[in-house]
């Protein structure tokens, strides 16, 4: 963490990645430049009752090697959205109990993004024989 600051309900924290630089996914080279940098804000779970996002500038390589490019990977960022994976799973809880609605005003996510993590969440039978996934 680089930077916090605290608005009356939101708190906007400034990170930087500090894992080392990464082989590249295609052919497994270790020979990466920085290529870029791009600004992505996460969402990540609400505290004391406050959204949290999280800004990073993440790197973007170039392998010498094959020529591809990739982000730096942030450990614990969900892959297919801009939140951490612990707010997916406190959403994939909480949305079972409590409205859309309040649950998508709290983490700061839209509605619909809440729906979108519920329906692609595995269902293992594992909830309550009184939780019943309509639609699936």
């Amino acid at each position: 963490m680089i930077d916090c600051e605290g608005q009356e309900r939101l708190y906007q924290i400034l990170a930087r990645p500090c894992l080392p630089r990464p082989a590249c996914p295609l052919c497994g080279s270790l020979l990466a430049l920085k290529h870029a940098t791009d600004e992505q804000t996460i969402r990540d779970l609400p505290c004391h009752g406050k959204q949290v996002r999280i800004t990073v500038n993440r790197i973007r390589y170039r392998c010498k090697t094959c020529r591809k490019t990739w982000f730096e990977i942030l450990p614990e960022g969900d892959e297919h959205r801009s939140a951490t994976s612990r707010l997916v799973r406190y959403v994939q809880q909480q949305s079972l109990f409590r409205p859309f609605v309040a649950l998508a005003q709290e983490v700061g996510l839209d509605e619909k993004s809440v729906r979108t993590i519920l329906r692609l969440t595995p269902f293992d039978g594992s909830c309550s024989s009184s939780v019943l996934r309509l639609g699936s």
